[in-house]
Order: structure tokens, then sequence, then C-alpha cells
């Protein structure tokens, strides 16, 4: 395998509400009107592999993650910086956590910048997993009252 190979996937992961007794339903406001917080989820995931011209593709989803240095070229004690976008702008002050490997659940936080830039330290080589979530008023209020949208990206330090 020769390059960066980029695997993006998107996931509509359904409108969901919690209903008056405690029970969390999928289904839209349109069905059950009476409920006050019904919120339509969706996600969004890249995943590296390989080096090489392409590891800052910009995939066009409404929330991105995008790394400015290839990953498969960082060092275990290193950094990189990833750019957090929304609507194809930058989002600063995201919440951004770090997972290490897939033993563990272990998230580190760190917060974007005014640009929408972060700088994520890579304690140790293997895989990194990198998740940044966002909320805002539902673009379709007849169905929700809020959209929550997720972004991640995977990749591997040598």
């Amino acid at each position: 395998m020769t390059g960066t190979w980029l695997f993006a996937a998107f996931y509509g992961n359904g409108v969901f509400l919690r209903t008056a007794d405690g029970r969390s339903v999928n289904t839209t406001k349109a069905e059950y009107p009476e409920a006050q917080s019904v919120t339509h989820n969706l996600k969004y995931g890249k995943g590296l592999l390989g080096s090489g011209p392409g590891f800052d593709r910009v995939v066009g989803y409404r929330m991105e993650l995008i790394p400015r240095q290839d990953p498969s070229t960082l060092k275990a004690g290193g950094e990189i910086t990833v750019e957090v976008r929304f609507d194809g702008k930058p989002l600063s002050g995201a919440t951004l956590l770090r997972y290490v490997g897939t033993e563990t659940a272990e998230a580190v936080e760190h917060r974007s910048d005014a640009s929408g830039l972060v700088r994520v330290p890579l304690p140790n080589a293997g895989q990194h997993i990198l998740s940044v979530e966002q909320s805002c008023p539902s673009r379709h209020p007849e169905l929700a009252t809020r959209d929550a949208y997720a972004a991640s990206l995977v990749f591997n330090v040598p």
C-alpha cells in the first residue's frame, strides 16, 4: 500500500426524545409533540491509513476534524495539530477528546483556540482516536429541538 488512504463515514444516528416518565424513544417531535427535548444525532468519522499526501483532505462534512500534520510522520511524545470545523468554518472553544488505544475508555480533553486549532499531545505510539461534539438548535424544528453532531478521527502513531 502506498500513499494515504482516507476512510470517511457518515451515520445518521436517529432522532431520540425522553418521555415524561424517563423513557428514551426513537421518534420525532411530529410523532410526540408534547416532548420538550428531542435530539437529532449525526456522526461523522474519518480514519487514516498509510502516509503521504491526502492526510489533510477535507471531506466537507458539517462537522470535521482535519489533521495539519501527517500522523504517520509523528513520534510518541510529540503532538499533532488538528483543525475543528463546523459548517466549513473553524470552531473555537470546542472540547476535543483524545483516546489512546482500545483497552481504555480514559479520555483526555483539549480545547480549540480562536482559529479552531487544537494541539494534542501524543504520549505513546499506537492507535489514537480524537472526538469532538457540537449541538445547536435543530434545522428541522418540527422534528427535533436540537441537532447533535459528533466527528472523529482515527490514526496510528508509529
